[in-house]
């Protein structure tokens, strides 16, 4: 081989004597960074937001599910139990659930002649005085206090045949942030 092929190689020049592109990458490499951590810095304030929410709405629906198992056990006492005719009164109240303590008010309408001898209508809070414009849940059961022999013994001095049956007419859950 001739000596001049042992030559070490120079680096690429341009041959009109002009400037490199050697800093090119580099700025190249410095926008790509740039771009990647906007991108990265754009996902954790997505993350973060969403951990945020999921907190806040996690709470709201602790609420929710506890002042719902209120009314469900305030049905469930009215519905075996004589309860007299009368306007809104404090039919469950001091029951704590998921540590926030509920009060259940109920309004019964007595109906002797019809088969939905008792329609209840129970209001559900968490503070203050339940009724139709203060609640979490409001709800509408009717009670047939009639035996399968066609008596109604569902009285003060005998409950024998109280809620032999039982109809949701309406159950309405507010969300906790009204």
């Amino acid at each position: 081989m001739p000596a001049r092929d042992l030559l070490p190689v120079r680096p690429w020049r341009r041959l009109d004597g002009g400037p490199d592109d050697a800093g090119a990458t580099l700025l190249l490499a410095l926008i790509f960074l740039v771009a990647i951590s906007l991108v990265v810095v754009a996902l954790a304030t997505q993350t973060t937001n969403n951990v945020k929410n999921s907190v806040a709405l996690k709470g709201q629906r602790s609420l929710e599910f506890g002042a719902n198992s209120a009314t469900e056990i305030a049905v469930q006492q009215a519905r075996y139990e004589y309860s007299v005719p009368s306007g809104p009164n404090a039919c469950l109240s001091g029951l704590p659930v998921n540590g926030t303590t509920f009060a259940v008010t109920c309004s019964t309408t007595y109906n002797p002649a019809s088969a939905s001898t008792r329609v209840v209508a129970f209001y559900t809070c968490s503070s203050g005085s339940c009724g139709p414009s203060n609640n979490l849940v409001a709800a509408q059961v009717s009670f047939n206090d009639y035996s399968a022999a066609g008596i109604d013994s569902c009285s003060v001095a005998t409950t024998a045949s109280c809620g032999t049956g039982m109809a949701v007419n309406s159950w309405v859950l507010s969300t906790a942030s009204n």
